[in-house]
């Protein structure tokens, strides 16, 4: 079976001066009826690193890996992916990070903080996209009101399946 039950693909864009970005798009293994699959989540990680440090050797280095990763940014399963600080969490550009820099045993860490701790979607961009952004933003839908209409302007009132909330937006502007 392969690794990820949904494709993971990448696209290249090119900017209208010839510029390329690459998006990987991930959506890593959730937790269900089959337990705990945190290793499944580590290995999709590790994958996923594998995408970017070929794209990187290719000299392609602006790349962005999107997508739900299934676990908070701290968590040894994503370690992989951005124990390096090689991908960076672009809501730390903002200042909004669910996260702050830190140390534990001597090793750099990164420590949940505020108000977006248990977050499981990323978007992630390589060392030169990241000095290059301009701006950008988390934006978390407002839940409907006593059930009616909704401000959020998602369909469904910002609530995704089964009625769970929808996940935040995360954006970025880039100088290209």
């Amino acid at each position: 079976k392969d690794l990820f039950d949904t494709d993971c693909p990448e696209y290249t864009l090119v900017t209208p001066n010839g510029e390329e970005l690459t998006i990987i798009s991930a959506r890593f293994q959730e937790d269900g009826d089959q337990g705990d699959l945190s290793e499944k989540r580590k290995e999709q990680a590790r994958r996923v690193r594998s995408f970017y440090d070929r794209l990187t050797a290719q000299g392609k280095h602006r790349v962005l890996v999107c997508g739900t990763l299934g676990e908070v940014s701290y968590a040894d399963v994503l370690r992989p992916l951005m124990g390096d600080r090689a991908l960076r969490d672009i809501p730390c550009h903002t200042g909004k990070a669910a996260v702050q820099p830190g140390q534990r045993d001597g090793r750099a860490i990164e420590e949940p903080t505020g108000d977006w701790v248990a977050k499981h979607d990323y978007l992630l961009s390589s060392h030169e996209l990241f000095q290059r952004i301009r701006q950008s933003q988390v934006h978390f839908p407002l839940p409907p009101r006593g059930g009616r209409s909704s401000r959020s302007g998602f369909p469904n009132g910002g609530r995704g399946r089964n009625g769970a909330t929808a996940p935040p937006l995360v954006w970025a502007d880039f100088a290209l």
